[in-house]
């Protein structure tokens, strides 16, 4: 399953970034989130050995738009003016998402006994995020 999420998030960042250039930043936020969300609840439900690969390939689309997104949103929201200094507040804050992260995942592992709620929990930041982004976006649009 590991080598599908790699290989979804390989494919993930490719994707992302012709869906950016082509249908908008709105867009391709959204059909990666949206990818990775469905991987996770798929984990929850399917045994299947393909349907695990399946919904591991979904989620590294998601878990790509970590990397290829930021960049291009924060210079979509906040335009050229102190780039720099706004994107390395939010990759430090991405860091420390993904370092806290697998704390929690563990945490949660050891407390209830498997990855439910870890992949319910972050399904739901996925859509949040989501909702977050469209509303950014709607906001620069006024």
């Amino acid at each position: 399953m590991l080598s599908a999420a790699l290989i979804g998030g390989g494919t993930g960042k490719i994707l992302s970034g012709f869906i950016n250039d082509r249908l908008g930043i709105v867009f391709s936020s959204a059909s990666s989130m949206i990818a990775g969300a469905a991987g996770l609840v798929l984990l929850l439900f399917v045994r299947e050995y393909h349907l695990v690969l399946a919904a591991g390939f979904l989620f590294g689309i998601g878990y790509s738009t970590t990397v290829v997104l930021p960049p291009l949103l924060a210079r979509k929201l906040f335009g050229n003016k102190e780039y720099s200094r706004i994107y390395s507040v939010i990759m430090t804050a991405n860091s420390l998402g993904s370092a806290t992260g697998v704390w929690l995942y563990g945490y949660l592992y050891m407390s209830k006994g498997g990855f439910t709620e870890a992949f319910v929990l972050t399904a739901g930041l996925m859509i949040a995020a989501l909702f977050l982004c469209v509303a950014a976006m709607y906001q620069v649009k006024k």
